[in-house]
């Protein structure tokens, strides 16, 4: 230590110089975090403030050491300069009212670099003879630290994105994460997860819908309140497999929360995507990886080029399969995706779905599961974005009945017995059908769709002898109602049939 702080002019401009630079970086980083929310103002403000102080602290200590310039003067100069610049740039970048998350990652390049640019210049003009190799050694890389540090800005780099960044780098991209698949390929056993099932009662899947807190909501009050929901479906179902229908969580801390209180649990727990995974953290690639790295989490990867975790788990009693869940990514939106398009004109007609290639597995899949059992195997269908078919069931099923809390809704015909829940919103479901409800009624395997996606819904129609079912959502996470709170269980039989339940839970309740 004592070598490290005789490179600066002495130990004590040394040691204010280390801590202002260290206390600089860790504060520039929650501040762009915090920024970008916009939620925390006077948080906002006091970070600010901090990145300030600290930038300022370096020039005043090391340039009132070799000038006669009061201290006070140049502090105040080097903090008028810093805030100058800093709300300047995020003015700039600031179109249209919002913040886009890689242009303010830029405006911090820009910052961090000319920060360690700023301590490089000092620490070179303070040199002496006898340590100047050292001291220009250790501006360097001081400078190389904030380069670094802006380089994160732009990329989202943080301490939870190291793990996924150095492991991509290792394996030579993200493409190395997927499998290889084509329809040539033989199904084995391989292909799947499998969970075996006791022979003496039901096996109990629990389906949590639409979680969807962000980091403030995970970290707070309401963070507490959504557990405490769950421990209640979960002590209450005593899920064998639990199971989410997408939009698991906005924001990287809050999906660390999420994964470390399933996980908690005890027992495997399978998501998939929703069209806001992976807003408002790195990436979906960086969602997925976490996921794949949870200890009693079973999410896969899944085939290249169908986006992330199309997987098998195949439920098992005495080692025969007798029921198959298929997990599937529906994507975003049309308009990134360019998949199921045209966008239709209503605001809910943009959303993508399941893309061609998705559709072929499927097909593979259920044709390489029947040959290994020898016989038909009812099977489930669990996505986040509901198919198009369920809004033709609904308007079948009640005679067309209007998507308000204000509704009465009566089962009209055959539907009235085996058919039961609300949509108090109209679905967000892709404009056009993609083909994927008459592939499954063509390969007789599926029973039962799974959706989430629209909060307010909990609508189960059997519809040509399949049951499209919207889950109940798990929490206030976005917008909800408390009257659809909780959640959706399958329960899968020795013979393989599933039957569906809504599990309502009072969030309120102590």
């Amino acid at each position: 230590m004592k070598s490290a702080l005789s490179l600066f002019r002495s130990k004590k401009i040394g040691l204010i110089c280390l801590a202002a630079a260290a206390v600089f970086g860790a504060s520039s980083v929650w501040f762009r975090s915090e920024f970008l929310r916009w939620q925390h103002l006077p948080l906002v403000g006091l970070l600010a403030a901090v990145c300030g102080v600290c930038f300022a602290l370096i020039p005043t200590a090391l340039y009132t050491q070799t000038r006669d310039r009061h201290p006070l003067r140049v502090f105040l100069g080097a903090l008028a300069f810093y805030e100058v610049v800093l709300w300047g740039l995020l003015t700039i970048i600031n179109v249209g009212g919002a913040y886009n998350r890689r242009a303010v990652g830029a405006a911090f390049l820009v910052l961090l670099p000319a920060f360690g640019a700023l301590c490089l210049f000092l620490f070179l003009r303070l040199s002496r003879s006898g340590k100047k190799h050292l001291r220009r050694t250790a501006a360097a890389l001081l400078c190389l630290c904030f380069i670094a540090g802006g380089i994160a800005a732009v990329f989202q780099i943080d301490a939870l994105s190291v793990g996924p960044f150095v492991d991509t780098l290792l394996h030579g991209g993200e493409q190395a994460f997927f499998e290889d698949w084509s329809a040539e390929r033989t199904f084995t056993r391989e292909c799947a997860v499998e969970l075996e099932k006791d022979p003496g009662k039901d096996f109990v899947v629990l389906n949590l819908a639409d979680i969807q807190l962000d980091d403030e909501e995970a970290l707070g009050e309401m963070g507490e309140q959504v557990k405490a929901n769950t421990d209640r479906l979960v002590a209450q179902t005593q899920p064998d497999l639990i199971t989410l229908s997408g939009d698991n969580a906005w924001g990287s801390q809050a999906y660390m929360m999420l994964i470390k209180m399933l996980d908690a649990y005890g027992v495997p727990w399978a998501p998939v995507m929703g069209n806001h995974d992976g807003q408002g953290c790195q990436s979906e690639f960086w969602c997925a990886y976490k996921l794949t790295h949870a200890k009693n989490c079973l999410f896969r990867f899944g085939p290249v080029g169908m986006g992330y975790g199309n997987y098998i788990i195949n439920i098992t009693q005495n080692g025969e399969i007798v029921h198959t869940l298929f997990m599937m990514d529906t994507h975003s939106y049309i308009e990134e995706d360019g998949i199921n398009g045209p966008a239709g004109t209503e605001d809910n007609d943009n959303y993508d779905h399941l893309w061609p290639e998705q559709l072929e597995w499927y097909a593979w899949a259920v044709d390489g599961i029947e040959k290994i059992a020898g016989k038909p195997v009812e099977s489930s269908v669990i996505l986040h974005i509901p198919l198009n078919e369920y809004k033709a069931a609904w308007d079948e099923a009640t005679g067309g009945a209007a998507c308000s809390p204000e509704t009465e809704v009566t089962y009209i015909g055959e539907y009235a017995e085996n058919s039961f829940g609300v949509r108090h919103e109209n679905g967000g479901w892709p404009p056009e059908s993609n083909g994927f409800f008459d592939l499954i009624l063509q390969k007789g395997s599926t029973k039962n769709v799974i959706a989430g996606h629209d909060h307010v819904c909990d609508s189960s129609i059997l519809y040509k002898g399949v049951r499209l079912t919207y889950a109940l959502k798990d929490g206030p996470g976005c917008y909800w109602e408390p009257e659809l709170n909780g959640g959706t269980t399958l329960l899968i039989g020795s013979d393989g049939h599933a039957a569906v339940e809504h599990r309502f839970i009072d969030f309120y309740a102590e």
